[in-house]
């Protein structure tokens, strides 16, 4: 056991050895603070197979005693897969890439087809819009009591024709949304359990590996994730109906 520092079992605050309280929340310490941090597993073993910030994952395990819990963790949250990839989950950070890329092209494939009708409208609205403003029929001379001076204004086509294009451009932010929403959600609950995964990982791995962290396996996966995430994109993209309904967000008139 590490003998420089122990874990309070109130908190997961770091305390020294010669404390008699707790720094972080006073309650006091006793002999029961030696227990080790994750049950039938030695502090040590842990700091040794965790590596850089073992003191940082000693807290945290100890502030949670369940299998699966939510913990703020800021690297995971920032970098997602590649923190798996960095702490040694090869094979957990690759179940995460799959299920993202599965989830996001099928619903990038299917609610295209769905929502068909809807992008045709949104391509008609856009045409009829384009072609009277370039026409220069958005504008008209009026005139106004006592009818002695002429006025510029909007004409009820060209509010009509707008307002088509909102309501066509709203249908296909939706379509946009119902993709994308699925995807974020999913990436988020992996970040926020990234310590209980990690946690059940050491449990399950600690005797077969000995160095907690890879730089060149953060590296790695990350060029293997975004080669393989723009190749599927790519062939999504050889789909016509996919391909038309990307075509429209992109050309979504954002001043509307």
């Amino acid at each position: 056991m590490d003998n420089q520092y122990i874990i309070c079992n109130n908190c997961g605050a770091k305390c020294d050895i010669h404390d008699k309280f707790c720094k972080a929340c006073f309650s006091t310490l006793s002999e029961t603070e030696f227990e080790p941090v994750i049950e039938g597993i030695e502090d040590v073993e842990l700091i040794n197979y965790i590596g850089k910030k073992s003191d940082y994952y000693l807290e945290k395990f100890a502030q949670k005693k369940g299998k699966w819990f939510i913990q703020w963790n800021c690297a995971a949250l920032l970098f997602g897969p590649a923190w798996f990839f960095y702490r040694r989950m090869p094979k957990i950070a690759i179940v995460y890439v799959a299920v993202l890329i599965l989830l996001s092209s099928l619903l990038g494939v299917v609610l295209p087809v769905v929502f068909n009708a809807d992008v045709d409208e949104y391509f008609a609205a856009k045409e009829a819009y384009s072609d009277y403003i370039n026409s220069g029929g958005e504008r008209y001379l009026y005139k106004e009591p006592p009818y002695s001076t002429y006025m510029i204004g909007l004409h009820p086509t060209y509010e009509k024709l707008r307002d088509d294009l909102k309501e066509a451009q709203s249908k296909i932010r939706l379509i946009e949304f119902l993709i994308d929403a699925p995807v974020f959600a999913v990436n988020i609950l992996f970040r926020l359990f990234a310590n209980a995964i990690y946690k059940n990982h050491i449990i399950a791995n600690i005797h077969s590996n000995k160095n907690g962290t890879s730089m060149k396996n953060a590296i790695g996966g990350l060029v293997a994730v975004n080669l393989v995430t723009w190749i599927v994109s790519a062939l999504l993209l050889q789909i016509p109906v996919v391909s038309r309904f990307f075509e429209a967000t992109s050309t979504l008139i954002n001043w509307l």
